[in-house]
């Protein structure tokens, strides 16, 4: 899969073809009156769900973010919250997806053990900017918790010529099992600012705001 930026606006049913086509889930479904995505594990059971509305003008997302088949995160506290992840454009390659939005955003990519794993940017935060710095980093099949707090908080550097990649980390139910994103990093030292292809050491990279990267396999 070639590295794309798709313009979808806040809208489900173009987001639905998108996660889809990503290769990430077993399934997605959209319910159309309802502005809903489900997206679905090879178990069946959910991954993902994105709801989408507005509110006085405002576009929403209500994201749900499964770390067990009971426990999950969301962003429902305001419509604050939900117009922090409310989508303005879908970023996609071959390792996964990035939901750029509002005031944050989310990718969504395989780790390790090929679950799904979610970095998702502080929907509380002031500014976009950062709200990328201060992220939840978790996987399908984590630790269980009774909340999903903010678990990574970085600062970003530019520097001419030098790029570091970092793999996202989640927090394993084993601890004798390590869980990390197989191709999708944090970057606190990069080159460029700007989303869309990075080339480094000959591979290529999805690179989003001189933050996250993933690499193009």
């Amino acid at each position: 899969m070639s590295i794309r930026k798709v313009i979808t606006g806040n809208r489900a049913a173009e987001i639905a073809l998108l996660l889809e086509e990503s290769g990430l889930f077993h399934a997605v479904e959209l319910n159309a009156a309802g502005n809903t995505v489900s997206c679905r594990g090879a178990d069946g059971k959910l991954r993902f769900v994105l709801k989408t509305s507005a509110y006085e003008g405002s576009a929403l997302a209500d994201c749900t973010f499964y770390v067990s088949e009971n426990s999950s995160f969301r962003n429902n506290l305001s419509t604050a919250t939900q117009h922090a992840l409310a989508v303005n454009c879908v970023y996609l390659c071959s390792s996964g997806v990035i939901l750029d939005c509002e005031k944050g955003a989310v990718l969504l990519t395989k780790n390790n053990l090929g679950e799904l794993l979610y970095v998702v940017s502080d929907w509380s935060a002031a500014a976009k900017a950062e709200a990328l710095c201060s992220l939840r980093v978790y996987s399908f099949g984590d630790y269980v918790r009774s909340s999903y707090p903010v678990n990574l908080q970085t600062a970003y550097n530019q520097r001419d010529g030098a790029v570091v990649f970092v793999p996202f980390v989640s927090a394993p139910a084993d601890d004798a099992q390590p869980v990390y994103a197989a191709h999708a990093y944090f970057t606190p030292v990069y080159q460029y600012a700007e989303s869309g292809r990075l080339s480094a050491e000959e591979r290529q990279y999805l690179a989003y705001a001189g933050c996250w990267a993933m690499e193009d396999i």
